[in-house]
């Protein structure tokens, strides 16, 4: 078993002297704390920023709108196995039949486990705030996710399988909301678990812990909690 530790005061001391942002190039597949989503593409204010809402669409089927204020109470997610499942235990999945209109697929939640919506996460940078870091979500296949224009003046999370143009979708990079980790100028020490063989990736979980500059070179790698 190789565990890889990712300490990230490094970065963090960049990020609150440079307001740079340098994120590691490491994924994973499992995240087992919940979260909110929401989508940014600053390019479009309309659905910058905004949180993925699940809305009931049939038996136990859930449909995947936009909303500026989500209920955590049923819009929250983990991640287990690049699975995303929702607090109800509902998975994440594509439609198996690209949209004569666009090409794109719908992404919805259900009890039912074929095709689903497989994806891993990844670190980014915030889009809101300069030098910070945040979690992103992509999907395991290279497909891009975007969303469209729904019924009742809504929008819609879908699927952009590789190759498709589907002009009528909107590009966005899901993230979750707060960020995870989230660095505001303070140290963070985050640990990464790695298995060999790149199976079972699990972030276990983020600590963040506050110091100035010089107290930082210091005590940082006494203090760093250890996977």
């Amino acid at each position: 078993m190789l565990l890889l530790s990712l300490l990230l005061s490094t970065l963090a001391i960049g990020a609150t002297t440079a307001q740079s942002c340098n994120p590691p190039d490491v994924t994973w597949n499992s995240i087992d704390i919940f979260f909110s989503l929401q989508v940014q593409n600053a390019s479009y204010p309309s659905i910058d920023l905004q949180h993925l809402t699940l809305t009931p669409n049939g038996g136990t089927d859930q449909h995947i709108y936009l909303t500026p204020t989500p209920s955590l109470a049923t819009n929250t997610f983990q991640l287990q196995g690049s699975t995303l499942i929702n607090s109800t235990s509902l998975h994440a999945v594509v439609s198996g039949q690209n949209d004569a209109g666009d090409g794109s697929r719908n992404i919805f939640f259900t009890e039912r486990t074929q095709q689903l919506a497989a994806l891993d996460a990844r670190f980014g940078c915030s889009p809101v705030v300069d030098g910070e870091m945040q979690v992103e979500f992509v999907l395991v296949d290279g497909a891009g996710l975007c969303v469209r224009p729904a019924s009742g003046n809504r929008w819609e999370l879908r699927y952009k399988p590789v190759g498709v143009a589907a002009p009528l979708c909107v590009d966005v990079t899901l993230a979750s909301d707060p960020p995870l980790p989230l660095i505001t100028g303070r140290i963070h020490f985050i640990c990464v678990f790695s298995y060999k063989g790149g199976q079972n990736r699990q972030l276990k979980g983020y600590w963040y812990i506050v110091f100035n500059i010089s107290e930082v070179y210091r005590k940082s790698w006494s203090v760093a909690p250890r996977c």
